[in-house]
């Protein structure tokens, strides 16, 4: 059996869950099953209020153009802190950053569309308190 919480699992339902084997699910993307299982049952929603429908329109250009549309209005720094803005939790490190955000793709160029990593990782080792700070440190 699995079960799809929607908002925090408590400590009691963590250990009813493990107490009676039931698999969390949970989309991956976004959090880990909060109960250790042999089986991993997920959704995967992606990112944001994005879904299977405007991924098909995505793609839908893509198709046509040969291209994928834009991720935001910007590139460059300004496309990164518009993603980042987004759902970024600080206090935060270096390697929390990667990890929580690396994935996400913005548009390095007018052109170009790139994971979050590969800027990411450029910054100096430290603790970031807002997104300006991590900005300012890529500059």
């Amino acid at each position: 059996m699995a079960w799809e919480i929607r908002g925090k699992v408590s400590d009691r339902t963590t250990k009813l869950m493990s107490d009676l084997g039931i698999i969390h699910c949970t989309d991956i993307s976004r959090e880990m099953p909060a109960v250790d299982s042999d089986i991993m049952y997920t959704r995967l929603f992606g990112h944001g209020e994005h879904n299977l429908y405007s991924d098909s329109a995505r793609l839908k250009v893509y198709e046509r153009s040969g291209t994928f549309p834009k991720v935001t209005k910007a590139a460059g720094l300004a496309s990164l802190k518009i993603v980042l803005e987004e759902d970024i939790v600080f206090l935060a490190t270096k390697s929390e950053l990667i990890e929580d955000q690396g994935w996400n793709v913005f548009d390095l160029t007018e052109k170009e569309h790139v994971h979050a990593r590969l800027l990411l990782e450029n910054l100096p080792n430290g603790k970031y308190s807002s997104v300006e700070e991590v900005l300012e440190d890529l500059q």
